[in-house]
């Protein structure tokens, strides 16, 4: 939290104390009065000051937070305001709402303390399901080698068509439903198949994405994760390859990265063509970042990456482009570094 949230927050508290210090004078035997309205009337503003003091600051889940304790406060304060009315009407002894009041504005204070947390908490419970993400499909991958002998092509060609390797493992993800119903003889954008490329995975997608469980502009359901393809990668074209092959060693060979806001559709047969791009891991952007990067997220400071041995690894944005260049080949014979 910066300076100015702290000083906002100090000048929040004087003004909650200047509101509720006169409600704790004394007042039995005074009757009910309709300046006792105007103590309710300022019960909403302790929160409105703070949604205004922090807009910018948080994301789009605490503003909603932040708006529905307004409302919160609003009604209170009007349940408040109808009993003091009722008591001036009937010519009662004057309320005492001191004590809803500082219950409603220790709430507001603790809300301001801990709203900037929020996005934190979340992002890191969406960190955790994008980990668990690949680590599922590391699984099913490595079902499909038991299965098979191999593990799949990125693309399998077949009938004059191509087939992605996040077609072929949906058995293993349990979406056998789903791969049942693509036809591997037609294009994944055409025919029968353009239902099933429009439905939503929810194992291919990171949560840390805006657009997760919704469609592209072409209604066809995006991947966040995408294979490492190229001759000396896992993924070569043309052929499949097993785990024997990874002499550089299962745990600093990589399989799958994430592939954020790339384009990609999770039935295209389409990945990262590791010879194109750039030896660069871009991280969540803030006003720029590399193009053409190898792997991309909407993580600060990096990327998560499913490696051969089945691990899930975070890797740092600042990583050195030769050893990340060296992580993507199965048997070029580069020394194992740490990362």
């Amino acid at each position: 939290m910066d300076a100015f949230a702290i000083v906002g927050h100090l000048v929040m508290l004087a003004l909650v104390v200047a509101i509720i210090a006169p409600l704790f004078l004394p007042r039995r035997g005074n009757p009910a009065a309709w300046r006792d309205l105007w103590y309710w009337l300022a019960m909403p503003v302790p929160p409105l000051l703070v949604l205004i003091l922090l807009r910018g600051q948080v994301r789009n889940e605490a503003l909603i937070f932040g708006y529905g304790l307004i409302l919160f406060t609003s009604f209170v304060a009007l349940l408040g305001a109808i009993f003091t009315i009722i008591r001036v009407l009937r010519h009662l002894d004057g309320t005492r709402p001191g004590v809803v009041l500082l219950w409603a504005t220790c709430l507001t204070m603790l809300v301001a303390i801990l709203m900037p947390g929020v996005p934190q908490a979340r992002e890191a419970a969406r960190r955790a399901q994008c980990r668990y993400n690949l680590k599922y499909i590391g699984i099913a991958l490595y079902n499909y080698h038991d299965e098979y002998g191999s593990l799949p092509p990125a693309i399998l060609a077949t009938n004059d068509t191509e087939v992605s390797w996040r077609v072929l493992i949906l058995p293993y993800l349990d979406q056998s439903a789903l791969y049942q119903r693509y036809d591997q003889g037609t294009p994944w954008n055409a025919g029968v198949n353009q239902p099933v490329s429009r439905t939503p995975v929810p194992g291919y997608l990171c949560p840390s994405i805006p657009h997760a469980m919704k469609p592209s502009a072409d209604q066809y359901a995006p991947t966040d994760y995408a294979a490492l393809v190229g001759d000396e990668t896992a993924f070569p074209a043309g052929r499949t390859v097993t785990f024997n092959e990874i002499t550089d060693g299962t745990s600093h060979t990589l399989l799958i990265v994430e592939a954020a806001q790339m384009g990609i559709r999770w039935a295209e047969p389409k990945d990262i063509d590791v010879p194109f791009a750039s030896e660069k891991v871009r991280g969540q952007r803030k006003g720029g970042g590399p193009l053409n990067p190898l792997t991309s997220s909407e993580h600060t400071g990096g990327v998560h990456a499913l490696l051969a041995d089945g691990s899930v690894r975070f890797i740092s944005e600042n990583i050195d482009p030769e050893i990340l260049r060296g992580m993507t080949t199965r048997a070029g014979g580069e020394p194992a570094a740490e990362f």
